[in-house]
């Protein structure tokens, strides 16, 4: 039990880590031999939990002038203009893209709602996190005749 929650935390670390996140953490789920619930439980949550985080910090922060001066250079143009001309859809679909991370910092330099931010990018990463382990998991079944779903749950 307790390697289970060893390799659940290290998905959600690597989930987590800026520049990772849930492209990494998804394979490393399935190289720990973890079940696809978990993986996808695992990777959505730590690559979603910098978004809370930066958005109840994000004005405390920005009142430091060198950290202010750091967040500044994720301010985009193009990034304010294609948020404008599509709204919250493109943050639903770019978020899982271009990281957590950066679209959060992003989208309150813009001033966009914290609430709705926080809701697409979820919605965001859920999509891109279901879709993209369970792509990694038939993919490992057509590789690998032998694997079955119920073998990979531990249930045959």
């Amino acid at each position: 039990m307790f390697a289970y929650f060893k390799d659940c935390f290290i998905v959600w670390l690597v989930g987590f880590v800026p520049m990772l996140g849930i492209y990494i953490a998804i394979p490393v789920g399935f190289f720990l031999k973890l079940d696809p619930l978990s993986i996808a439980l695992c990777a959505i949550f730590g690559t979603y939990l910098p978004i809370p985080l930066i958005i109840l910090f994000f004005d405390w922060l920005n009142s430091f002038p060198r950290v202010r001066m750091f967040l500044m250079k994720f301010y985009s143009e193009r990034f304010t203009n294609m948020v404008n001309n599509h709204g919250m859809l493109f943050i639903l679909f770019v978020s899982p893209l271009i990281g957590a991370w950066t679209v959060s910092i992003t989208g309150r330099l813009l001033h966009i709602n914290a609430r709705r931010l926080a809701i697409y990018t979820f919605l965001g990463m859920v999509l891109y996190g279901v879709l993209l382990t369970a792509l990694i998991f038939f993919g490992i079944c057509f590789i690998d005749p032998d694997v079955r779903i119920l073998n990979f749950l531990g249930r045959g």
